[in-house]
Order: C-alpha cells, then structure tokens, then sequence
C-alpha cells in the first residue's frame, strides 16, 4: 500500500510539473497587423510559423529601436526521408521582456526583401 501511495505520489508530482513548464506557442498567421500583446518584465512568449527555406522565402524580422524585448529565432524542420530535398519546417520566434516599455517587431515573409508576400507588424508592451 505504501508502495502504491509513493508511486502514485511520485506520477503526480511529475505530471504536475510536466504542465506547469509547457508553454503555448502562439500561432503567427492568427494575429492581425498591429496587434498588442502585453507581457511582463521576465516573461517570455513563444511563437511559431510555417517556412520552407528551400524556396528563398523566409520569415525575417525587424526590431524598433530601443526595444524593450530581445527576440531568439530558430528553425526545425520537418520529419523526412533521408535525402529528400525542399523540406518545409517551422520557425519559431522567442520573445522575452527585459524592461518596462514597448516594441515593435516587424515581420515580412518574402525573398530577400523583394518579393514579399505577407507581413504583420505586432506592438509587444512590457508591463
């Protein structure tokens, strides 16, 4: 019985926190031009969106001065065959806040600048 019970005590505890250290990732697609998103001073935001590097299409971004954020980026692409070519993945953009104040990040899928065909400029205010 006590067996059971540390068991059981044990799952649960890990469980618990397996869920507190998950993070959503928001969606970039699902915002609009010029959304808000509030954080607080230490919090970090994930966000994730689809990119296929192999066409010359990328997502890259474009910070205000004088941010109140400091951004990560990385990429992960998608399971596949060894020695298949033009594998989409997804980007991912973490945002962390470092002080009180604003930023905004500009973010424009295109190729080098020129064929760009989607951007969505998002205002992150640190409280």
């Amino acid at each position: 019985m006590i067996k059971y019970l540390f068991t059981s005590a044990i799952l649960a505890g890990t469980f618990l926190m397996s869920c507190s250290s998950s993070k959503k990732i928001a969606q970039l697609n699902n915002f609009k031009d010029n959304d808000v998103i509030e954080l607080k001073v230490g919090q970090e935001y994930k966000m994730s969106v689809r990119e296929n590097i192999t066409t010359g299409y990328r997502w890259e971004t474009q910070k205000s001065e004088q941010c109140a954020v400091t951004m990560r980026e990385s990429y992960v692409v998608d399971k596949h065959e060894p020695g298949m070519v033009g594998v989409g993945g997804t980007k991912y953009f973490t945002i962390k806040a470092d002080k009180v104040g604003e930023c905004e990040i500009s973010f424009t899928h295109g190729r080098g600048g020129v064929d760009v065909i989607d951007s969505k400029k998002l205002k992150f205010v640190v409280k």
